[in-house]
């Protein structure tokens, strides 16, 4: 038998792999591991303004929130996307009864399906002031009209409205709800950008 000194010995129990058993603790987690998880806090966290402009639509229409286990679901699953498509679905098919119900001029829609087609930026300004929900997530120039206001999923920024009034005047009289009520049915009907002109 050999016989180990006791430095030997110290130096076999550092080379000596660990074995985890279970689930490995967040900092034994392989870097992959951790940066996917990373990516799907990102996307739960851009799904945030939706679910709190819908959570806002059903509070001024009178429509009390059930209790459910979303914040549980995996923001990428079937489910998960099902229900925000459905409430969606819910929110825009409100806003066209909302539409139907206004009074508005032929001028009035015709200025907003024009503002919905325009490739203008919103922001005209300094870009260093170009306030940030105007802003291109990956230019960080200003969208453009068509940008803001015919987003599938997101409302166009009060920002956005705010230029759309501005820059059609015969709108200057509408709150952004009577804008977004009257921009549904324009959304509705789709649009393909590299069709427009600048």
């Amino acid at each position: 038998n050999v016989k180990l000194s006791a430095g030997m010995k110290l130096a076999m129990l550092f080379l000596t792999p660990i074995r985890f058993s279970g689930v490995p603790t967040p900092s034994a987690r392989p870097a992959a591991v951790q940066i996917r998880m990373g990516l799907f806090d990102g996307m739960q966290f851009m799904n945030e303004p939706t679910r709190k402009r819908i959570e806002a639509d059903n509070a001024r229409r009178g429509v009390k929130a059930t209790p459910s286990n979303d914040d549980a679901l995996d923001p990428n699953s079937p489910e998960a996307r099902a229900r925000v498509a459905a409430a969606l679905a819910e929110r825009a098919q409100a806003r066209r009864e909302a539409a139907s119900t206004l009074e508005s001029a032929q001028a009035e829609l015709v200025a907003l399906r024009a503002a919905s087609l325009s490739l203008d930026p919103c922001w005209t300004g300094e870009r260093t002031e170009c306030p940030p929900a105007l802003k291109n997530n990956f230019t960080q120039s200003s969208l453009d009209f068509f940008q803001a206001l015919r987003n599938p999923t997101e409302d166009p920024p009060t920002e956005a409205l705010a230029a759309v009034r501005v820059k059609w005047p015969v709108l200057g009289a509408r709150s952004d709800g009577e804008l977004l009520a009257l921009l549904q049915p324009i959304k509705d009907v789709a649009v393909d950008r590299r069709s427009l002109k600048k």
